[in-house]
């Protein structure tokens, strides 16, 4: 089997796995935090504002008021991924690490 990496073929045995020598990016945190606030802003939006048992995005939400959404931002809180419990303060900002 091959995999590209940069245009270059690389020969794989199909067993490789990211047990061994992995060392997540210190950044990867922030990233995936990021995209959970995201996620769950628009959740809460979309139940807010479609309804739980919309089908689809709802004609209110399209298409999505930045002023209304950057409030469900704000308002989202979640355990993270690496067991954090993520919120923001009144300005928006996330627990100091």
């Amino acid at each position: 089997m091959l995999a590209y990496f940069s245009d270059h073929p690389v020969a794989v045995a199909g067993k490789e796995s990211l047990r061994e020598d992995y060392t997540q990016d210190s950044k990867l945190g922030f990233v995936v935090n990021a995209i959970y606030t995201m996620a769950h802003a628009l959740d809460s939006m979309y139940r807010d504002i479609c309804g739980v048992k919309a089908p689809g995005l709802c004609d209110a939400m399209k298409p999505v008021n930045g002023s209304v959404f950057i409030r469900y931002l704000v308002n989202a809180s979640f355990i993270s991924y690496s067991g954090d419990y993520i919120s923001f303060d009144a300005a928006g900002d996330p627990p100091a690490r």
